[in-house]
């Protein structure tokens, strides 16, 4: 007799965006699927005991997940759908592991969230839904799994490259775009004014710190101490680019 398939509430996922890329699409479903894979056997305890049946609303970027599977095999199904969520909503607001995230779940989380960006082709929004509540897939998600993850070593030294402004709803997040890597470095002020790496926005700069280096040994973080400019600035900040910083008090 064969064995008889349940299904739970599903995920949905939503991107947001003016323009989005080819690339920056298959890269936030490939980041969401994988996630939604690895996650769901670790809380199975087998490979690929869960299904995921997919649906995509036409003319819009909403893909639904639907998680299937043999219910003498997984009987808690439920509960993978819920975990997902609520992991995510965990990694926006702090740095502790989610229960059932590898580090596999984690890069991919990372990979999603770094599908944000404000350029031409950048995805400008990203939220997961889960029995009609929300969370919210941010830049902070990115830095947040950086932190749980851990980094390899930590040194004085420094990063160059040209700066950018990462903007979210608690405002500006400012990070250097390094010329060695590639890879976008999180800047947090440690002994140097917060404005003056804002005012540098798209110069090049040196900035002098602790530097936080990943496993592979890229640059992931500096805490910065003294920034020194290199070139002529391409563009002042908007009001837009500053408001977020400037109207704090």
């Amino acid at each position: 007799m064969r064995n008889k398939k349940r299904k739970a509430e599903p995920l949905t996922l939503r991107i947001e965006g003016k323009k989005i890329t080819a690339e920056k699409f298959l890269q936030a479903a490939n980041s969401f699927f994988g996630l939604l894979r690895n996650v769901a056997d670790e809380i199975s305890g087998q490979k690929n005991a869960v299904t995921w049946l997919v649906s995509a609303r036409e003319g819009s970027q909403i893909l639904t997940a639907t998680p299937e599977a043999d219910e003498l095999v997984v009987k808690k199904l439920g509960s993978i759908p819920a975990a997902i969520h609520k992991g995510f909503r965990s990694i926006e607001t702090g740095s502790k592991r989610p229960r059932a995230f590898s580090d596999t779940a984690l890069w991919h989380a990372k990979e999603l969230a770094s599908v944000i960006g404000n350029h031409d082709g950048d995805v400008s929004k990203v939220t997961l839904i889960y029995e009609k509540q929300t969370s919210i897939v941010s830049e902070q998600t990115s830095e947040h799994v950086v932190d749980i993850l851990g980094s390899k070593k930590t040194e004085d030294g420094s990063v160059e490259g040209r700066v950018s402004l990462l903007s979210d709803r608690r405002g500006l997040r400012v990070h250097i775009d390094d010329v060695l890597t590639g890879h976008s470095v999180r800047c947090k002020p440690r002994d140097v004014d917060e404005k003056k790496l804002i005012f540098a926005f798209r110069s090049r700069v040196v900035a002098i710190g602790t530097v936080h280096y990943r496993r592979d040994g890229a640059p992931v973080k500096i805490e910065v101490d003294e920034v020194r400019m290199l070139g002529k600035r391409d563009g002042l900040p908007t009001f837009e680019d500053v408001r977020g910083i400037l109207g704090r008090g």
